[in-house]
Protein backbone atom coordinates (compact mmCIF):
# COMPACT_ATOMS: atom_id res chain seq x y z
CA UNK A 1 0.00 0.00 0.00
CA UNK A 2 1.53 3.46 -0.96
CA UNK A 3 1.82 6.42 1.54
CA UNK A 4 0.49 8.99 0.83
CA UNK A 5 1.95 12.32 1.78
CA UNK A 6 -0.51 15.39 2.33
CA UNK A 7 0.66 18.25 -0.96
CA UNK A 8 2.01 21.58 0.08
CA UNK A 9 0.21 24.35 -1.43
CA UNK A 10 2.19 25.89 -4.31
CA UNK A 11 1.61 29.66 -3.70
CA UNK A 12 2.75 29.34 0.27
CA UNK A 13 5.84 28.32 -0.65
CA UNK A 14 6.34 30.20 -3.64
CA UNK A 15 5.42 33.28 -0.69
CA UNK A 16 8.14 32.24 1.27
CA UNK A 17 10.70 31.92 -1.51
CA UNK A 18 9.89 35.08 -2.21
CA UNK A 19 10.48 36.97 1.58
CA UNK A 20 13.60 38.85 2.32
CA UNK A 21 15.94 37.72 4.31
CA UNK A 22 14.75 39.12 7.95
CA UNK A 23 11.92 36.93 7.67
CA UNK A 24 14.17 33.99 7.04
CA UNK A 25 13.92 32.68 11.24
CA UNK A 26 9.96 32.89 10.80
CA UNK A 27 10.08 30.45 7.36
CA UNK A 28 12.46 28.46 9.22
CA UNK A 29 9.95 27.64 11.85
CA UNK A 30 6.96 27.53 9.47
CA UNK A 31 8.58 24.82 7.53
CA UNK A 32 10.10 22.66 10.50
CA UNK A 33 6.81 22.27 11.63
CA UNK A 34 5.27 21.74 8.01
CA UNK A 35 8.18 18.52 8.18
CA UNK A 36 7.21 17.83 11.68
CA UNK A 37 3.61 17.55 10.06
CA UNK A 38 4.75 15.28 7.12
CA UNK A 39 6.82 13.29 9.52
CA UNK A 40 3.77 12.55 11.72
CA UNK A 41 1.18 11.81 9.14
CA UNK A 42 3.92 9.38 7.37
CA UNK A 43 4.84 7.90 10.98
CA UNK A 44 1.34 7.20 11.52
CA UNK A 45 0.62 5.72 7.93
CA UNK A 46 3.48 3.37 8.47
CA UNK A 47 1.91 1.73 11.70
CA UNK A 48 -1.18 1.78 10.07
CA UNK A 49 0.45 -0.51 7.26
CA UNK A 50 2.91 -3.23 9.77
CA UNK A 51 5.31 -2.67 12.10
CA UNK A 52 7.71 -1.05 9.74
CA UNK A 53 10.63 -3.29 11.21
CA UNK A 54 13.60 -4.28 8.42
CA UNK A 55 14.98 -7.63 8.92
CA UNK A 56 18.61 -8.44 10.41
CA UNK A 57 21.16 -8.63 7.54
CA UNK A 58 23.40 -10.94 9.02
CA UNK A 59 22.55 -14.79 9.87
CA UNK A 60 26.08 -15.25 10.88
CA UNK A 61 26.82 -15.87 14.98
CA UNK A 62 29.54 -13.66 16.38
CA UNK A 63 32.53 -14.85 15.30
CA UNK A 64 31.70 -13.72 11.99
CA UNK A 65 31.25 -17.23 10.59
CA UNK A 66 27.63 -18.73 9.35
CA UNK A 67 25.27 -21.58 11.19
CA UNK A 68 26.93 -24.07 8.66
CA UNK A 69 29.65 -24.12 11.27
CA UNK A 70 27.50 -24.79 14.16
CA UNK A 71 26.04 -28.12 12.36
CA UNK A 72 29.42 -30.07 11.59
CA UNK A 73 29.66 -30.46 15.32
CA UNK A 74 27.10 -33.28 15.15
CA UNK A 75 25.49 -35.49 12.19
CA UNK A 76 23.28 -38.11 11.78
CA UNK A 77 24.40 -41.54 13.60
CA UNK A 78 25.39 -44.01 10.57
CA UNK A 79 23.16 -46.65 12.21
CA UNK A 80 20.23 -44.72 12.49
CA UNK A 81 17.23 -45.46 10.28
CA UNK A 82 16.99 -43.46 7.01
CA UNK A 83 14.15 -41.09 6.49
CA UNK A 84 11.37 -42.07 4.00
CA UNK A 85 11.26 -41.06 0.40
CA UNK A 86 8.69 -39.24 -1.59
CA UNK A 87 6.77 -40.55 -4.03
CA UNK A 88 8.21 -38.50 -6.25
CA UNK A 89 11.92 -39.46 -5.74
CA UNK A 90 10.73 -43.54 -6.44
CA UNK A 91 9.39 -41.92 -9.59
CA UNK A 92 12.73 -40.31 -10.71
CA UNK A 93 15.41 -43.06 -9.49
CA UNK A 94 13.28 -45.33 -11.92
CA UNK A 95 12.71 -43.39 -14.73
CA UNK A 96 16.21 -41.64 -14.94
CA UNK A 97 17.71 -44.08 -16.84
CA UNK A 98 15.01 -43.49 -19.75
CA UNK A 99 14.79 -40.32 -19.60
CA UNK A 100 18.85 -40.28 -19.94
CA UNK A 101 18.22 -42.08 -22.59
CA UNK A 102 16.10 -40.32 -24.81
CA UNK A 103 17.67 -36.96 -24.28
CA UNK A 104 21.27 -37.93 -25.38
CA UNK A 105 24.66 -38.69 -24.07
CA UNK A 106 24.95 -34.59 -24.07
CA UNK A 107 22.27 -33.76 -21.33
CA UNK A 108 22.69 -32.42 -18.54
CA UNK A 109 21.92 -33.27 -14.81
CA UNK A 110 19.62 -30.38 -14.85
CA UNK A 111 17.61 -31.27 -18.72
CA UNK A 112 16.91 -34.86 -17.37
CA UNK A 113 15.96 -33.40 -13.86
CA UNK A 114 13.70 -30.83 -16.08
CA UNK A 115 12.07 -33.38 -18.29
CA UNK A 116 11.42 -36.16 -15.19
CA UNK A 117 9.36 -32.88 -13.62
CA UNK A 118 7.33 -32.63 -16.77
CA UNK A 119 6.95 -36.18 -16.97
CA UNK A 120 5.69 -35.98 -12.69
CA UNK A 121 3.33 -33.72 -13.83
CA UNK A 122 1.59 -35.39 -16.72
CA UNK A 123 1.11 -38.02 -14.71
CA UNK A 124 -2.47 -38.55 -13.87
CA UNK A 125 -4.27 -39.86 -10.99
CA UNK A 126 -4.00 -43.32 -11.56
CA UNK A 127 -0.34 -43.51 -12.52
CA UNK A 128 0.32 -41.68 -9.05
CA UNK A 129 -1.10 -44.28 -7.43
CA UNK A 130 1.59 -46.69 -7.60
CA UNK A 131 3.91 -44.29 -6.93
CA UNK A 132 2.10 -43.01 -3.49
CA UNK A 133 1.64 -46.20 -2.81
CA UNK A 134 5.36 -47.33 -2.64
CA UNK A 135 6.39 -44.02 -0.59
CA UNK A 136 3.34 -45.11 1.82
CA UNK A 137 5.13 -48.93 2.68
CA UNK A 138 8.75 -46.50 2.53
CA UNK A 139 7.34 -44.20 4.92
CA UNK A 140 5.87 -47.47 7.28
CA UNK A 141 9.16 -49.31 7.45
CA UNK A 142 10.70 -45.88 8.29
CA UNK A 143 8.36 -45.25 11.41
CA UNK A 144 8.78 -49.06 12.46
CA UNK A 145 12.41 -48.65 12.36
CA UNK A 146 12.39 -45.40 14.04
CA UNK A 147 10.15 -46.91 17.31
CA UNK A 148 12.56 -49.75 17.31
CA UNK A 149 15.67 -47.63 17.37
CA UNK A 150 17.31 -46.84 21.21
CA UNK A 151 20.67 -45.13 19.26
CA UNK A 152 21.67 -42.15 19.25
CA UNK A 153 20.54 -40.20 16.58
CA UNK A 154 23.53 -37.54 16.33
CA UNK A 155 27.15 -38.16 16.60
CA UNK A 156 29.89 -36.22 16.86
CA UNK A 157 31.73 -35.29 14.13
CA UNK A 158 35.36 -34.87 14.58
CA UNK A 159 38.01 -34.93 11.50
CA UNK A 160 40.29 -37.86 11.90
CA UNK A 161 43.79 -36.12 12.67
CA UNK A 162 46.52 -36.83 10.06
CA UNK A 163 49.73 -38.34 10.97
CA UNK A 164 52.49 -35.76 11.77
CA UNK A 165 54.69 -37.44 10.22
CA UNK A 166 53.13 -38.07 6.83
CA UNK A 167 54.52 -35.81 4.29
CA UNK A 168 53.09 -33.20 3.22
CA UNK A 169 53.10 -34.07 -0.51
CA UNK A 170 52.68 -37.00 -2.57
CA UNK A 171 56.28 -38.21 -3.40
CA UNK A 172 57.32 -37.51 -7.29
Amino acid sequence: MPVYLPVVDFQISMERQSRPLQDSKESDDCDKSIIELIADTTRTEMQDQGSGRVPKASTGNRDGRGKKHDDRKFRKAPQAPKRFKSSYIFFFTENQAKVKEQLGPQATVADVSRRSAELWRNLSEYERTYWEQLAAQDKERYLAEKSAYTGPWQVPHKRVKKNPSAPKRPMS
